[in-house]
């Protein structure tokens, strides 16, 4: 439950929560600075359907030492495992995490589970369908050029299209396009019904404000 000293929700939406907990929990607690370090690096990025973080929409810190703060993100985290379970967080693991191996985890799972849906057999090239849905978007570097984040953001999109997938595994891309179509439009039905869920959670527990039903 959100502090006493915190007299206004902490986070503004479900996906600014999941956001932030995420790459506080799951940073260093030691390294001094992390907290800002990882605020700041939300702000530069979108992960999904996760909202962007400006400066101007900062969530509520007030009365929160640092300590306090990580405290808080770690319980969110904890609520992703307490409030869902089996493919609906393994969605959130998959969207928002930042530990390569738990989201590796959340993937392979969401593969094993619905690869009997696919019309492509080959496992490993129904693995890549899915990793090319949740891969991480690029992000510029400090002082990087236009030109040189393009053709970053160029070679990650070449990494995970279907194109790349045929050529290494020998699977037809239309039958690639149709099998990750139909898993991503799965995966955000499911990714939806389970910000929906924890939502509602967070609202109760007072880390998101109440619904303005107006």
């Amino acid at each position: 439950m959100a502090s006493e000293a915190v007299t206004e929700p902490m986070f503004r939406s479900v996906g600014q929560a999941l956001s932030i907990a995420f790459s506080v929990a799951e940073s260093p607690a030691s390294v001094k600075g992390t907290t800002d370090r990882a605020l700041k690096d939300l702000a530069e990025r979108r992960y999904g359907a996760a909202p962007r973080i400006d400066a101007d929409r900062a969530l509520n810190r007030d009365g929160l030492k640092d300590n306090e703060f990580r405290a808080q993100c770690v319980l969110v985290v904890r609520m992703v495992d307490d409030r869902l379970a089996g493919h609906a967080r393994d969605t959130i693991i998959a969207r928002y995490s930042k530990t390569v191996v738990k989201r590796a985890y959340a993937v392979r799972n969401l593969r094993d589970h619905f690869a009997s849906l696919c019309n492509t057999q080959h496992r490993d090239a129904i693995l890549a369908l899915c990793w090319a849905i949740y891969a991480p978007s690029v992000t510029a570097f400090p002082n990087e050029s236009v030109q040189d984040f393009n053709a970053r953001r160029k070679r990650r999109e070449l990494e995970w299209s279907t194109r790349s997938i045929e050529k290494e595994y020998g699977v037809g891309r239309s039958v690639l396009r149709r099998d990750q179509g139909m898993l991503r439009e799965l995966f955000q039905g499911i990714e939806t019904r389970a910000l929906e869920t924890l939502e509602t959670a967070f609202i109760a527990a007072g880390l998101l404000p109440m619904p303005d039903n107006d």
